[in-house]
């Protein structure tokens, strides 16, 4: 296949028309979850790679569902936070520590929180802005789905996180313990 310009002229022979999902950030999230996942987290698909480019490529791609279920979020105003892989493995006693692990809770933390933080500072005054004539009930929406919201990130927090982070002496701790307080304040 030989590469071609696409032009006012040629678009029509050129691309191929095809139909488009009506919810593709939820078509994307299903691949992801579903289908990269099971690909990229499979230590069988990396045998001849280093360890390191393993948990590199697991690392990137919870980044990317991060990302696609912040979007989705924001469509649905419910967001799903993204436990690091190998989560299920959180057993410690303080002093045989996981360090992979240990760094991508603290790293998921870190994206936790600065999440948290823009969807706190948007308030209805923005509403205001955009609409000075919003009706009481528009309000009262606004009210209702910033509660749902929280109440949803507050029982998506694993309190095994916070335990993980308390015993290993984490730095994280305090960011942690100030996005369960930002979040129960939003409620």
């Amino acid at each position: 296949m030989e590469k071609k310009e696409v032009t006012e002229s040629n678009y029509e022979s050129v691309l191929e028309v095809g139909d488009v999902s009506a919810n593709p950030i939820e078509d994307l999230k299903h691949i992801t979850e579903h289908v990269l996942t099971n690909v990229l987290s499979n230590k069988d698909n990396f045998v001849t790679c280093a360890e390191e480019i393993l948990v590199d490529v697991q690392d990137n791609l919870n980044d990317l569902m991060g990302e696609i279920n912040t979007i989705a979020g924001l469509v649905k105003n419910h967001h799903t936070l993204t436990l690091p892989f190998e989560f299920i493995y959180l057993l410690s006693d303080g002093k045989n520590v996981d360090e992979v692990l240990k760094h991508r809770i603290e790293h998921k933390i870190l994206t936790w929180f600065k999440n948290l933080n823009t969807m706190m500072a948007y308030k209805v005054q923005v509403m205001l802005d955009k609409n000075p004539a919003a009706l009481p009930s528009e309000f009262l929406l606004y009210w209702k789905n910033r509660e749902a919201y929280f109440t949803n990130l507050y029982t998506q927090i694993d309190k095994k996180i916070g335990y993980f982070l308390t015993i290993t002496n984490s730095p994280y701790t305090t960011i942690y313990k100030q996005m369960v307080d930002t979040i129960v304040s939003g409620m």
